[in-house]
């Protein structure tokens, strides 16, 4: 019996801090942060679906990313002709950045029709878990366009005149 209330007053408070464990074990680690910026790939019109931001053979490299345990914000600069997605056009609200074909749900708003237009997007990414993991398992990352309605899908075109650059603020062991 005596063995048995031991081991509930050992339990007890694991069990309590249940929600606070993951800040708690947050809080022991330091702010990480990497940069990579390559050419965006060529593409001519292809339907936003189908677009790739970074080419397949050369993806955004990042070194030193094994002790990463929580990404904190992604932040991704990139040019895009044409993506229709600037207030009230057809794709606003419907394009968002993929990496690793993982979604990461953050818009990919602003892209006005009929222009190359730069611009830097940011924000808590969807998915970290996922990305993280597909990250720290060779380091690279392709980006790409998730469309949430493909039916009504244009053609975005890329060039590789510009430059994308991918920032991953994290959290990691010291």
């Amino acid at each position: 019996m005596i063995k048995h209330l031991l081991a509930l007053i050992l339990v007890l408070p694991l069990t309590l801090t249940g929600a606070g464990s993951e800040q708690a074990a947050l809080a022991g680690l330091v702010n990480f942060t990497r940069t990579s910026k390559v050419a965006q790939a060529d593409q001519d019109n292809p339907q936003a679906e189908k677009f790739r931001i970074t080419d397949v053979t050369r993806p955004f490299t990042f070194q030193k990313v094994g002790k990463i345990r929580k990404i904190t914000r992604i932040t991704m600069t990139v040019t895009l002709f044409d993506a229709d997605t600037g207030s009230g056009e057809a794709d606003q609200n419907e394009l968002t950045l993929a990496l690793d074909g993982i979604d990461t749900e953050l818009k990919l708003n602003g892209f006005t029709n009929q222009a190359d237009f730069s611009q830097t997007i940011s924000g808590v990414p969807m998915n970290e878990a996922a990305i993280r993991a597909a990250l720290k398992a060779d380091r690279k990352l392709t980006a790409t366009i998730h469309d949430a309605d493909p039916a009504d899908d244009n053609g975005v075109t890329g060039r590789s005149q510009f430059d994308a650059t991918l920032v991953i603020k994290s959290k990691r062991r010291s």
